[in-house]
């Protein structure tokens, strides 16, 4: 009976994902907006184009590396019941450090180039998390297995699509669905399996807002700028928000340690 119950509630977030997927696929191409490359922070400072969007990728290599440390050292042996159930996290933190390299490419001189290396290592986070939570509450083996490589793989097809449509200015229907179906089926996951090990619902909740906020600062980039003098711009401001999903991921992991002790 918890068996049949079980893969009820999997075929519900399955069921989401491919409704995600064929509306994706009904929808026309999304091409990136012409004006996406203009960013309100154009400062030079020390020789650095566009200093504020390059510089305020830095929060994502320290707490990408500060990840690593906590996952891979002495801790992760308090952390994980099993060396392996750390993977997931080592491909969350790994993809957050290159982040802090792809996105300062990117922001160092904008265009649909460089962005591929922007959203490459975001798309691949997204998937690695999200890994570790299906991981941690449907099973390790399961999730660390089989659905985790499928994760990374589609995330990183999302990618190649948006690059083979580069000349048309991109296609982000995929990538967006990379984002968003995390976004919607993760408190979701939370109440459908709430036994954990490593995740909480709290610390969930929290990355998602912090995320969801990010996202806000970034479509309101100039408006930002603008209200608060030209002294720092929403884009920028989205970076340093959306590190702090990375840290919130952290703080979670070191709770694990916490209720261990």
């Amino acid at each position: 009976m918890k068996s049949l119950l079980n893969k009820k509630k999997i075929g519900i977030l399955v069921g989401i994902l491919i409704v995600l997927i064929v509306g994706a696929l009904l929808l026309a191409p999304l091409p990136v907006d012409p004006n996406y490359h203009n960013f309100a922070a154009r400062r030079s400072i020390w020789g650095i184009p566009n200093f504020s969007d390059v510089a305020s990728n830095l929060p994502f290599g320290i707490f990408g590396l500060m990840g690593l440390w906590l996952v891979l050292g002495s801790s992760g042996r308090t952390i994980f019941k099993a060396r392996y159930h750390a993977v997931p996290y080592v491909i969350f933190f790994g993809a957050v450090c290159a982040i802090t390299i792809g996105s300062s490419h990117y922001h160092w001189a904008p265009a649909n180039g460089p962005l591929f290396w922007d959203r490459l290592p975001i798309a691949i986070a997204f998937m690695g998390l999200f890994a570790a939570f299906l991981a941690d509450r449907i099973g390790q083996r399961v999730g660390i297995f089989f659905l985790m490589p499928l994760l990374i793989l589609f995330a990183s097809g999302s990618m190649l699509w948006d690059l083979g449509h580069i000349r048309q200015g991109g296609d982000l229907r995929f990538y967006a669905l990379v984002q968003i179906y995390p976004i919607i089926t993760l408190p979701l996951l939370c109440w459908l399996f709430p036994k954990s090990h490593y995740t909480t619902t709290k610390h969930m909740l929290l990355m998602v807002g912090w995320y969801v906020l990010a996202k806000i600062l970034e479509v309101l980039d100039w408006s930002t700028y603008d209200f608060l003098g030209g002294v720092v711009s929403g884009h920028t401001l989205k970076h340093l928000v959306a590190s702090m999903s990375v840290f919130t991921v952290i703080l979670m992991l070191k709770s694990r340690i916490e209720r261990r002790n």
